[in-house]
C-alpha cells in the first residue's frame, strides 16, 4: 500500500465543511424503579470537528463526555438532534452504519481489554478488514503495523497480546483503526492506562499520523497536560453540555465559563486563586432545563439570568494546527555525579 489512502475518497473528500458534527445533540436515559425519571447525559451538544483537526473533549467523570463519542460512533441513537458526517445526517440502517464506521473508528482506553488474548495480533488487525471484505489483506495489516511503529511488522504477526508492553499493545488498537482507513479516530482515554514514559510516545504517533493521513480525531480525556500537548482545540463539558470552546491557548489563558475557571485554577503555576468545588455533581434526573445548578460552586458560579460567555470562533475560522516545538535533547550527564543527588 502507498502512502497515501488507497481506493476512492472517502465522503469528505473535497470538502470544506466539518467532517463530523453534533447538532443538538440530546441523549437520555430511561430510568429506573417507581419514580422512573429520564436521566439526561447529553443536553443539545453542538460541536464540529474538522478534517485534519484534533479536538480535545474534557470534564469531570460523570459529565457526558463518553456518552457524547459514543454517539457520535453510531453507538447510541441519540433521543433529540443528530450527527451529521460530511454534512450528511447519520443513518441508522444496517448497510449505511456499517459504511460509517468505517469511516469513524474507536480507539478504546484500555488496550488489553480491547485485544482478544486469544487472538494474534495479525488476527486482531485483519478481523476489520474481513468484516468489510476489503482486498489484500496481508498488506494491508503490514501497513498499518508499520505506520503504529512496529516494525518489521511481520515479526508482530503471530504475537499474543500478553506477549507485548502496554505501548505496543495500544499501538495494535491503533492499528486496527487505521487499517480501515478512517477520516476521524475517536479516542478514549487513549493514554490513561500507560507510564508517563510511553503516553509521550502514543500522543506523538496521533500527532504524526494527523500529519501523514489528514485524520481528524476527537480525544476524550480527564488529563488537562494532555489537551494542551495535542489538541488544535477544546471544547469542556459541565453536565451535559459544552460550555467553553476555544484553542488551547484561549481556553487556559482566559477561561471565560466559571467551571473552567474552576479546571484550570488548580494547573500548576496558574494564575488564578484555586477554586475547589464541594460536593457530589448534581443527579441527572433533575437537572434544570434551562440553567446549570450551583451548588458546586462560588459565589462567581452561573446563575440563571447571567449573560453567557461570548462563543469562539469555530473550526472554520481557525488557523489549522498549532506548531508543535521541537523536544529539548536531554542533557549529558555529569561523569562526575555518582548515585542519586541529595536532598
Amino acid at each position: 500500500m502507498s502512502a497515501g489512502r488507497s481506493g476512492d475518497p472517502g465522503p469528505a473528500a473535497g470538502r470544506s465543511g466539518p467532517v463530523l458534527s453534533a447538532v443538538d445533540v440530546r441523549v437520555q436515559f430511561a430510568g429506573r424503579g417507581r419514580r422512573r425519571a429520564a436521566a439526561t447525559a447529553v443536553d443539545g451538544v453542538n460541536l464540529d470537528i474538522a478534517a485534519g483537526e484534533i479536538l480535545a473533549l474534557v470534564g469531570e467523570s460523570g459529565c457526558g463526555k463518553t456518552t457524547l463519542a459514543r454517539t457520535m460512533l453510531g453507538l447510541e441513537r441519540p433521543t433529540g438532534g443528530q450527527v451529521r458526517f460530511a454534512g450528511q445526517p447519520l443513518s441508522y440502517r444496517s448497510a449505511a452504519l456499517r459504511g460509517y464506521r468505517r469511516s469513524v473508528q474507536l480507539v478504546l482506553q484500555d488496550p488489553t481489554g480491547s485485544l482478544n488474548p486469544r487472538h494474534m495480533v495479525y488476527e486482531a488487525i485483519a478481523e476489520g478488514v474481513r468484516i468489510h471484505r476489503l482486498d489484500n489483506e496481508e498488506a494491508r495489516v503490514a501497513d498499518a503495523l508499520s505506520r503504529c511503529g512496529l516494525r518489521p511488522p511481520q515479526r508482530f504477526f503471530q504475537r499474543y497480546p500478553h506477549e507485548l508492553s502496554g505501548g505496543q499493545r495500544q499501538r495494535v488498537v491503533i492499528a486496527g483503526a487505521l487499517v480501515l482507513e478512517p477520516s476521524v479516530l475517536v479516542a478514549d482515554e487513549p493514554v490513561a492506562s500507560l507510564d508517563a514514559s510511553v503516553r509521550g510516545e502514543i500522543l506523538a504517533l496521533l500527532l504524526r499520523l494527523r500529519d501523514e493521513l489528514g485524520l481528524a480525531a476527537l480525544v476524550v480525556t480527564h488529563d488537562l497536560g494532555l489537551a494542551w500537548n495535542i489538541a488544535d482545540r477544546l471544547a469542556v463539558m459541565y453536565l451535559g453540555r459544552i460550555v467553553e470552546v476555544g484553542t488551547p491557548e484561549q481556553v487556559f489563558a482566559d477561561p471565560r465559563h466559571p467551571y473552567t475557571r474552576a479546571l484550570m485554577s488548580v494547573l500548576p503555576e496558574s494564575p488564578i486563586e484555586p477554586i475547589v468545588l464541594t460536593g457530589e455533581p448534581p443527579d441527572p434526573t433533575r437537572i434544570p432545563s434551562r440553567a446549570r445548578p450551583v451548588a458546586r460552586s462560588p459565589a462567581t458560579w452561573r446563575r440563571p439570568g447571567c449573560p453567557q460567555p461570548a462563543p469562539r470562533p469555530g473550526p472554520g475560522s481557525r488557523p489549522g494546527p498549532r506548531p508543535r516545538p521541537e523536544p529539548r535533547p536531554e542533557p549529558a550527564p555529569d561523569p562526575r555525579t555518582r548515585g542519586p543527588s541529595s536532598c
